[in-house]
C-alpha cells in the first residue's frame, strides 16, 4: 500500500467523538469529493465518491452517526485513466435535503437552494477545523512518501472550493498555494515542517512517526554529503596549492639554487620537495625546530614570491 493509502486507511478506522466534528468531516468529503444535482420537482441526490470502499464506507459511518441517514451504496466501473471502480455513497430526494440541512449546505436564497459555501460557524473550534480538513483528504488528498520528498495536495472540484480549503489550512498553521490542474484547482505545499504539521492536524500519528523517521535520516545523510563535500574540496585545495609550491621551489631548484635561499627557506623547501602529500601542520612538525601552520604557509608564500620575481627577472610568463 501507497504512503498515502496507509494515511488513508489510518484515518477511516479513527470515528470523531463529537456530532460536531463528524459534521465538518461529513462537510469536506461532500464539498470536495461529492456533488448535489438538482432532479426538478424538488427532488436533489447528493453523491460522495472515492476509489476506495472504506472511505466510502467511513462517509456512510459518519452520516448515520450525525444525520440518522443511511445513503445508497454504489460500485461503478469507468474506463477513466484505466479500467477501475468507483464507489459512491448516495442520498436522494428528501434524505439528500436532510443531508445538505444537517450539513448547513440548504440555503433558501441560493440558486436551487444548495450553497456551496460551509457555515462559517464550522471553523469556530479546532477540532471541527481539523475534521473538515480530514473529510477532504479522504476523498481528494495525496502526501508524497517522505522518502521521495515533501509534498501534499488536495484536489478541489472548482476555484472556491480551493480557496476555502486555502484559508482552512492557513488557520491550521499551514501556508499552501492553489494551482490549476486540467479541471481541477489543487491546493498544494511543498515543506517537510508543513507536511508534517498536515499529518498531525489530520491525525495522522503512524505517518508523522515515519515522516520523523525519514526527515531524521535525511539530516543525517545531508549532514554527512556535507562534511565529505568538504573534505574533498579541501583535499583538493591543498593537493592543487601543494602543486603550485612544488612547481615554485623545483624552478627555484633549476634557476637559483636551494643552496643560495636562507636557511629556514632552504629547509622548507626541501622538506615540502620531499613531502609532496602533507598538510601544513604535519611540514611544520619536520621542520627543526617545528614551527606551526602560519609560519609554513608564511615561508611557503616567500618561496613563490622568489620565483614569480625570478620568472619577472628573466621575463618569463609565470
Amino acid at each position: 500500500m501507497s504512503f498515502t493509502g496507509d494515511i488513508r486507511l489510518e484515518l477511516t478506522e479513527k470515528t470523531p467523538d463529537s456530532p460536531c466534528c463528524r459534521l465538518a468531516a461529513l462537510t469536506g468529503m461532500l464539498l470536495l469529493g461529492g456533488h448535489v444535482t438538482f432532479m426538478g420537482m424538488g427532488r436533489y441526490q447528493a453523491t460522495i465518491s472515492s476509489e476506495h470502499a472504506s472511505v466510502i464506507r467511513y462517509a456512510d459511518r459518519l452520516a448515520r452517526l450525525s444525520a440518522n441517514l443511511a445513503g445508497e451504496f454504489i460500485a461503478v466501473r469507468t474506463s477513466q485513466l484505466g479500467e477501475r471502480t468507483k464507489y459512491q455513497l448516495t442520498f436522494r430526494n428528501q434524505d439528500a435535503v436532510s443531508l445538505l440541512m444537517a450539513l448547513s449546505l440548504w440555503d433558501e436564497n441560493a440558486p436551487f437552494c444548495v450553497s456551496g459555501k460551509p457555515d462559517p460557524g464550522l471553523f469556530r473550534r479546532t477540532c471541527c477545523r481539523q475534521s473538515f480538513i480530514r473529510g477532504a483528504f479522504l476523498v481528494c488528498g495525496w502526501v508524497s512518501p517522505p522518502q521521495e520528498g515533501y509534498r501534499a495536495e488536495l484536489a478541489a472540484p472548482d476555484e472556491k472550493q480551493a480557496e476555502q480549503m486555502k484559508r482552512v489550512l492557513s488557520r491550521c498553521g499551514i501556508s499552501a498555494r492553489v494551482t490549476q490542474r486540467k479541471t481541477q484547482h489543487v491546493v498544494y505545499f511543498q515543506d517537510g515542517e508543513a507536511v508534517s504539521t498536515f499529518l498531525k492536524v489530520l491525525g495522522a500519528t503512524r505517518a508523522v512517526l515515519d515522516m520523523e523517521d525519514a526527515r531524521a535520516m535525511r539530516e543525517v545523510r545531508n549532514t554527512v554529503n556535507r562534511k565529505v563535500n568538504c573534505e574533498v574540496r579541501n583535499m583538493d585545495a591543498t593537493i592543487t596549492a601543494a602543486q603550485r609550491q612544488v612547481e615554485d621551489i623545483r624552478y627555484l631548484q633549476e634557476t637559483v639554487g636551494l643552496d643560495k635561499l636562507a636557511p629556514p627557506l632552504r629547509q622548507m623547501a626541501e622538506v615540502r620537495l620531499n613531502n609532496m602529500e602533507a598538510n601544513l601542520s604535519e611540514l611544520g612538525e619536520m621542520l627543526d625546530p617545528p614551527i606551526g601552520k602560519s609560519g609554513v604557509n608564511n615561508r611557503l608564500r616567500r618561496l613563490s614570491a622568489l620565483a614569480q620575481r625570478e620568472r619577472s627577472r628573466r621575463g618569463e610568463i609565470s
